[in-house]
């Protein structure tokens, strides 16, 4: 450690061994995430101890001035690498337990096969949310006739389920991180089966009211712990293309939706036949995820070789006993407290105003924003210029549909490629990027999505003016195909950053990126009807790419330009 000529160091054997005892505990820092700063810290004292306690012995037997100064140096180069050794070990500690895993250990031991069919479990779950949301709406006119009420009370139920969709995620995604992903799924879920039986058996408009904003809360998270489930099972540089699977599902879901809700509503069982559906849907994924889901909470499983309690195992693997060679799980610690704390909404809003999240949050709502306004508009105005039935404004949808899930799939790997390029350019191993903290994340995955996001916006251009000109009625309906193809880009891109940002809390940030982006969505779908009644198509969606564009596109910039320096900043901090 200290082999440089002239160095008096050198010519103690003793100093020599001081420096020796110093350079191994700093070798091996880099090994663990957990333990790694009482190893380093201990290792430096012991260092600390030997260094001194040797140059005192070597200064008394020399007794001469000579060695009092070879003393006095080699007690300064102690204190100093010790105190390097201690800072290190505390920053390598930081980097790795907020990034999942050591560098230098797998980040998943789960098999493939399991891997994969945790992802299918997530993305079936996560099909939920927006199916309840979107196959409800060929229904309202029959179930304002049924109930006797008027259409606005009716479009009360769909108000209020898109504010429970923003608002519940922030409840269960801290508690997905603490507790696991398991029993929130199964929680989430079972609310979720019993709304939509209570839904099906009702006969008031009260209970409709308050069950739709039930069936909500029961639903709205599964995409925040879906997504929670990814960033546990995947490492960074493959986490886009399975995001791109995940996400997928997500974004088919309002496409089919409408079809399937108005073949159902025209049933002779009418529109609880959905809930039926559904109820079937919930019953059949609750009995998957209780069978086979395996836990990937890495609070509670790490990278998959920790043995999880009773209530976190499959309840296959708890019959098969296939966790019997990993270690026990270790005592969680959890209290009452604790997980009443957790499902305290703001632990979850409090990322919002976190400067190297917030940006990327309100970049993607604008985004989202404008996605909203697109399928809400386009419902009116495929039904007014072209005089479509309501099934099949339903299928007009289906072009955004495919679009979405193709680009989903292909953007993954687009995102992986971008990621893999970045550690070649920055010379850093795509291993241990993820530990280190100079490795430019933002760049990473931001690098093309502009190009994504300026055929998104010429899109809804075209697709506003389509409608001003009455052409053809498939020129808007290939505009949803490419809206829906490159929106995706934008949505994943910001989702893969805010889980890279803080993988240990996955859900919880990712049930924040829910939160605000519905509260935009829902603004811009409460007012996009008066706007197109005021300015007409064109305008409109002139007006709607404009403002996405002068929000997103520079807060984005933003990000690149400061965000690896706040990022490095709240990585420094204790």
């Amino acid at each position: 450690m200290y082999a440089m000529p002239g160095d008096p160091g050198l010519e103690n054997p003793q100093i020599a061994q001081a420096g020796s005892a110093l350079g191994a505990p700093a070798r091996s820092i880099s090994g663990g995430a957990d333990g790694v700063v009482g190893v380093g810290l201990a290792a430096a004292e012991t260092a600390s101890e030997t260094g001194a306690g040797t140059v005192g012995d070597a200064g008394g037997d020399r007794g001469d001035a000579a060695d009092d100064s070879v003393q006095g140096e080699a007690e300064k180069h102690v204190t100093d690498d010790v105190a390097d050794v201690a800072n290190g070990a505390r920053a390598t500690a930081k980097c790795a337990s907020a990034n999942g895993a050591p560098a230098d250990e797998p980040y998943s031991v789960f098999s493939r096969h399991k891997a994969l069919g945790a992802v299918a479990c997530a993305t079936i779950t996560a099909l939920f949310s927006p199916l309840a949301t979107n196959i409800y709406f060929p229904a309202l006119t029959d179930i304002a006739s049924d109930l006797g009420v008027s259409m606005e009370l009716v479009n009360l139920t769909v108000t209020t389920y898109m504010i429970f969709q923003g608002v519940s995620p922030t409840f269960w995604g801290s508690l997905a991180d603490l507790i696991g992903r398991r029993p929130v799924y199964v929680l989430t879920i079972t609310v979720f089966l019993l709304a939509n039986l209570g839904l099906a058996l009702e006969h008031s408009y009260a209970a409709l009211l308050v069950l739709r904003m039930v069936q909500s809360a029961g639903s709205a998270a599964t995409i925040a712990i879906g997504a929670g489930t990814i960033a546990d099972l995947f490492p960074p540089a493959t986490r886009g293309s399975y995001m791109g699977v995940f996400t997928s599902g997500v974004m088919v879901a309002p496409a089919f939706a409408p079809v399937v809700g108005g073949a159902l509503s025209s049933s002779a069982h009418g529109w609880r036949m959905t809930f039926w559906f559904l109820l079937a849907l919930a019953g059949a994924d609750l009995a998957v995820i209780v069978l086979v889901m395996p836990e990937t909470g890495r609070r509670i499983v790490g990278n998959g070789s920790v043995r999880p309690s009773w209530i976190n195992t499959a309840l296959v693997d708890l019959v098969r006993s296939r966790h019997a060679g990993k270690p026990p799980a270790p005592r969680s610690g959890l209290t009452a407290g604790m997980v009443l704390r957790s499902l305290n909404p703001l632990r979850c809003v409090r990322y919002i105003v976190q400067l190297d999240l917030f940006f990327v949050l309100i970049a993607n709502a604008a985004v989202y924003t404008s996605f909203y306004c697109v399928t809400v508009g386009a419902a009116t105005l495929l039904a007014d210029v072209y005089g479509l039935s309501t099934v099949m404004v339903g299928v007009c949808f289906l072009p955004y549909g495919v679009g979405s899930t193709l680009g989903s799939i292909v953007v993954g790997r687009v995102f992986d490629y971008d990621y893999k390029r970045t550690c070649r350019e920055t010379g850093i191993e795509i291993d241990r990027a993820r530990s280190d903290p100079t490795f430019p994340i933002e760049y990473a995955r931001l690098r093309t999505t502009w190009i994504f996001s300026v055929v998104y916006m010429c899109s809804l251009l075209v697709f506003g003016w389509t409608f001003r000109a009455s052409v053809s009625l498939a020129v808007p309906l290939v505009m949803l195909f490419i809206g829906g193809f490159t929106v995706i880009a934008s949505f994943n891109a910001t989702s893969l950053l805010l889980v890279d940002l803080r993988p240990s809390n996955a859900s919880a940030v990712s049930a924040a990126n829910n939160f605000v982006r519905c509260l935009c969505g829902a603004g811009g779908a409460a007012v996009i009807d008066t706007i197109l009644r005021h300015l007409g198509p064109g305008w409109t969606y002139t007006l709607v790419a404009g403002v996405a564009t002068a929000i997103s596109g520079p807060f984005l910039l933003i990000v690149l330009r400061f965000g690896p320096g706040w990022r490095q900043r709240a990585a420094a901090e204790p």
